[in-house]
């Protein structure tokens, strides 16, 4: 990856408190940009999940802000100060508020990196998003819902680090004997939980020897679990909150399930449970159908169908499809971190001030 050119400089801001697929994609952007010889700074809120993993994994280059709201002067006056201090040539936002903390910085160029697939207010369109430079859908359909809107907009497709899932000497955490699948998300209207708990029910009506795990937390987890009891589910169902490290999770599990209604920008999950060579099965979102071929790496359901959803599932319980764990590796070749590196080193290069 020889694109960097000398003295680049990159300013990345994130001001998220938890540690999602988004925050990963930012640490591993600013590490492999560390390590192209690109001086690459990180600013993160202290208090949130990004911070702490970073300064435990003493990641060079990390600075905790102290964030308080994007209308906070605090705020606004440690950003300024801290690209003062370097000048940096490029000011790279990974979430909206960061957006409003550097839209009245005027020398440097801003990128902004946008991961889901909602639309944006009409108003922030004028008067907040204008101000950025150049814009980066992390899929196909989010970069052509920004061009309606911008110039400079491109497709930048996030990672998967295929390391965190090679095969380790390991204990299942899952019973073999049952077949298990996993759900990784947050427990939220747009992630297909209201129609996943239902299609499981009704598989259960089938088969005795299945087994749900769903990790993640969110505002329907109360809601979520209420369902389970109500079901009778409570042997079938097993939550295990927010987990940072979900690797062996995947590597238990037979099937990894992403029922997604709305709002997916390029699926982590989707792209974990390929690393990991597990069939996955996803709803059938344009951003998911760019990932997903169906058949071939994976299978698709019609998105908030419950039915579609039972279907698919029944199609693998019974070995009425069967989809080679090689082959569903090879995809990830195609979300590679140096891969997603080297595009952005190639737009930076592109819009720098020379």
């Amino acid at each position: 990856m020889d694109l960097a050119k000398k003295n680049l400089s990159i300013l990345h801001i994130d001001t998220g408190l938890d540690w999602r697929g988004g925050q990963r994609q930012v640490l591993t952007l600013h590490s492999l940009l560390l390590e192209n010889g690109i001086i690459s700074t990180l600013v993160c809120n202290k208090n949130g999940r990004l911070y702490a993993l970073a300064k435990e994994r003493k990641v060079p280059g990390i600075i905790g802000l102290n964030y308080k709201s994007q209308f906070s002067y605090k705020c606004h006056k440690a950003i300024h100060k801290i690209y003062e201090e370097m000048n940096y040539e490029i000011i790279h936002c990974h979430d909206s508020h960061s957006v409003s903390l550097v839209r009245f910085l005027r020398k440097p160029v801003k990128f902004h990196t946008r991961r889901v697939s909602y639309p944006i207010n009409y108003f922030s369109i004028f008067l907040k998003y204008s101000a950025i430079d150049v814009h980066i859908g992390v899929s196909n359909e989010i970069r052509n819902y920004l061009a309606k809107f911008f110039k400079n907009s491109f497709a930048v497709h996030s990672c998967i680090d295929k390391s965190r899932f090679k095969k380790r000497e390991y204990d299942s955490m899952f019973d073999p004997k049952q077949t298990n699948i996993l759900f990784v998300g947050a427990f939220t209207p747009q992630k297909g939980i209201e129609i996943l708990i239902p299609a499981f029910q009704e598989l259960t009506h089938s088969y005795s020897d299945i087994h749900l795990h769903m990790v993640g937390e969110g505002k329907l987890i109360d809601w979520a679990k209420k369902e389970v009891k109500i079901a009778e589910l409570t042997k079938y169902v097993t939550f295990y909150g927010q987990r940072n490290e979900v690797e062996k999770f995947y590597l238990s599990s037979d099937i990894v399930i992403c029922p997604s209604v709305s709002g997916e920008g390029s699926s982590g999950v989707i792209k974990e449970a390929l690393a990991a060579g597990k069939i996955i099965v996803a709803s059938n979102l344009n951003c998911n159908m760019e990932i997903i071929q169906d058949g071939v790496n994976g299978l698709l359901f019609e998105t908030n169908n419950l039915q579609s959803l039972v279907d698919t599932l029944k199609r693998i319980i019974d070995n009425k499809i069967i989809i080679n764990s090689n082959q569903i590796k090879k995809t990830t070749r195609e979300f590679s971190c140096e891969k997603m590196a080297s595009a952005y080193i190639e737009i930076y290069n592109k819009y720098r001030k020379d």
